[in-house]
């Protein structure tokens, strides 16, 4: 009997080591590193800001009255510009040709845009903030602007007749839209003036130069280093008649000789001239005559 049961106690004995044998750990290697963190979007710079005066150029001859305008920042680093007007004339127009030309304190312009404007603009009812939109300038533009000035360059009317600078409509409303007792005729002459004053030669010498303007388009001419002032009057006069579309009205802004310059600005119908010795100083002479002014054109002779 106890020769069957040893057998079977070794055989509980084995099985019970086996059951009692611990199951092996399996070790995972961890890593001593941590995750890096997300690095910060860089901030974005924030636009220069504009801070520009605006003003209309040619209000009481044209027969589109502009009563406010503006430029300035919007979002996305971009600039905005808005304008409100209405047609002061006896009929409908539906085309408006507008000019923006933004300047430094110096009167160089910095900026220059052209907007077509379309539509049916019946008179006299206000258009309010018609705005176009585009990038932003660069920084060191953005921080030279000073002025800008808006202009009308051409309307065209329901009835396919069209108007430009210094040709004649009918006004009949006022500019804040009160009809007038009596429609009246706005002269083609109402375009720039002659030049207050136009410079003599500068003494003698072996170059000249000249630059005439047209008193309906604002277009100019110039000619430096010449060999005579008549020479320089006549391709400066032919410079500008090309320049104006043929209108043929092109007229004496400045003349000067020697190594020096000459200047030709505008102001609210007022035309004036500069020289000096240098671009700078021409330019200035215009603007100390009449501040704020616009500079046409600018050259000088190099000898």
């Amino acid at each position: 009997m106890f020769a069957l049961l040893a057998p079977l106690a070794l055989l509980l004995v084995v099985a019970l080591n086996v059951v009692a044998a611990p199951p092996a750990v399996t070790q995972v290697a961890q890593s001593s590193s941590t995750p890096s963190p997300t690095p910060s979007p860089s901030p974005t710079p924030t636009p220069e800001p504009l801070n520009v005066t605006s003003r209309a150029d040619n209000n009481d001859a044209s027969p589109i009255y502009i009563y406010k305008s503006g430029l300035g920042n919007t979002s996305g680093n971009r600039y905005v510009q808005c304008l409100s007007f209405r047609n002061v004339s006896n009929k409908v127009a539906t085309d408006v040709n507008l000019s923006f030309v933004v300047t430094n304190y110096n009167g160089v312009t910095e900026a220059e845009m052209d907007r077509l404007d379309k539509g049916k603009f019946t008179p006299p009812i206000g258009i309010d903030n018609h705005c176009w939109y585009g990038n932003l300038f660069p920084a060191r533009v953005v921080r030279r602007m000073t002025t800008q000035t808006v202009r009308v360059k051409s309307v065209m009317f329901e009835d396919g007749t069209t108007w430009q600078p210094g040709t004649i409509f009918t006004r009949a409303y006022t500019g804040d839209g009160q009809p007038l007792a009596s429609p009246t005729t706005v002269p083609g002459s109402a375009g720039l003036p002659p030049a207050t004053s136009t410079a003599p030669i500068a003494g003698g010498g072996s170059a000249f130069g000249a630059i005439f303007y047209s008193p309906g388009t604002f277009a100019t001419g110039l000619a430096v280093d010449r060999p005579s002032p008549d020479q320089a009057r006549a391709d400066a006069r032919s410079a500008c008649n090309a320049s104006a579309g043929g209108a043929g009205d092109c007229r004496l802004g400045v003349e000067f000789s020697r190594q020096r310059c000459g200047a030709v600005g505008v102001l609210g119908g007022q035309v004036e001239y500069g020289v000096g010795d240098n671009d700078r100083d021409a330019r200035a002479m215009v603007l100390g005559k009449i501040p704020g002014a616009r500079i046409l054109n600018a050259g000088c002779n190099a000898q």
